[in-house]
């Protein structure tokens, strides 16, 4: 029986934006949080006045941080849907991850199927060997996933956004033990 020779994974959009639905929300959210904590006007200094004003401070730089993030998040996201580079890339050779590069079957320990915490989304979740080497050859965006996997121990590199985990996982079988 002939073998696929390479897969093609493509962005799944539809995935995407299921995801980043939270984005407007958490905007809108941290938007009115502000709205509503109302300014001190400190009338005669005191340390007690001065550490009011200081923690309410502290939370409104807060977020208004958190707001620009989620609003760069949201022109990162929208930049990405129009994109057209697909999600990975399989073949006979290894397999090429958007924000990873190439790597070689045998620089992959192990791949498998496991579900996001929140959600009913499964993620495919590669081991590699090496992440020193990946992050070498990593975007940005790679190395700052793989910065985020090694924090939390969770898989090196993580493909999401896609339907097709279950044709990722039958190709790469043929190469690489799935667990």
């Amino acid at each position: 029986m002939e073998e696929n020779k390479q897969l093609i994974i493509p962005f799944d959009k539809k995935t995407f934006m299921q995801g980043m639905v939270i984005m407007p929300v958490m905007v809108i959210a941290i938007q009115f949080l502000l709205y509503m904590i109302p300014s001190i006007n400190v009338r005669a200094f005191s340390w007690e006045s001065f550490i009011e004003l200081f923690i309410l401070l502290l939370i409104k730089s807060f977020l208004y941080f958190f707001t620009g993030v989620f609003t760069l998040t949201a022109v990162y996201a929208i930049f990405c849907i129009y994109r057209n580079k697909p999600t990975a890339i399989l073949d006979e050779n290894g397999i090429w991850i958007n924000h990873f590069g190439f790597i070689p079957w045998n620089d992959i320990d192990k791949i498998t199927l496991y579900p996001l915490d929140y959600g009913n989304i499964n993620l495919i979740g590669i081991m590699v060997k090496d992440p020193k080497m990946i992050s070498k050859q990593s975007d940005w965006e790679g190395k700052l996933n793989l910065f985020w996997a090694k924090i939390f121990g969770y898989y090196h590199i993580r493909i999401s956004h896609t339907s097709a985990n279950e044709s990722i996982l039958s190709f790469a079988s043929q190469y690489v033990k799935i667990k």
